[in-house]
């Protein structure tokens, strides 16, 4: 099983895409503190890794800045908050188990999720490709979450050995699991969030 960004989503996480109407409020677009590598935060440092030259850089931030990059935001909150309450299940033990839990929380909610990246248990990395005018943004974001789980995952390898039960055990822990994605969850709304100041500078 790989570790997804689902929008609601993670390591291999499905994305939620809201099945029913949700507008997440402006005023929740703060990120939380990341764990462990830093993500693209120097001023105009976005803009020159996508390749976008000023005035695409403008028009990304006239169309994406915005709504889009407050859903995501949200969505990503909303992912953590899922994240947070399966550990209150004593039945949940496994990766497995917190995935199931978090979707069925989700879909009970009206909310349908959709994988946008996985991170499988050797670190390969997936993401999906995108559509529209913010593509690039949210793949960009979509592989700086899964990076998290792939430096997590590096970290079990040098704690446990590659491939041993000891690795295996600890990566698929649901409290473990569970911890990433809440880390992988605060690195893309920092990406955000810093799309959203560097389109202010």
């Amino acid at each position: 099983m790989a570790r997804a960004c689902p929008r609601q989503q993670r390591k291999g996480d499905p994305n939620v895409t809201t099945a029913k109407k949700t507008t997440p409020p402006s005023s929740e677009s703060g990120a939380s503190p990341v764990v462990g590598r830093p993500v693209l935060s120097c001023p105009g440092e976005i803009q020159k890794a996508l390749g976008f030259s000023d005035s695409e850089f403008k028009e990304k931030c006239r169309k994406c800045a915005g709504k889009v990059a407050d859903t995501e935001i949200w969505s990503s909150k909303k992912m953590q908050e899922e994240y947070r309450k399966t550990l209150k299940d004593p039945n949940v033990k496994t990766g497995a188990d917190v995935q199931a839990e978090v979707r069925k929380s989700l879909a009970s909610q009206g909310y349908m999720t959709v994988t946008q990246g996985t991170t499988d248990s050797s670190g390969n990395i997936k993401v999906k490709k995108q559509k529209g005018p913010c593509a690039k943004l949210k793949e960009k974001a979509t592989e700086i979450h899964e990076k998290v789980h792939q430096d997590h995952t590096k970290d079990l390898e040098k704690k446990h050995g590659k491939g041993t039960s000891a690795f295996k055990k600890a990566w698929n822990d649901a409290s473990d699991w569970v911890q990433d994605e809440i880390n992988a969850h605060a690195a893309d709304q920092k990406f955000w969030n810093d799309f959203k100041a560097e389109c202010k500078a």
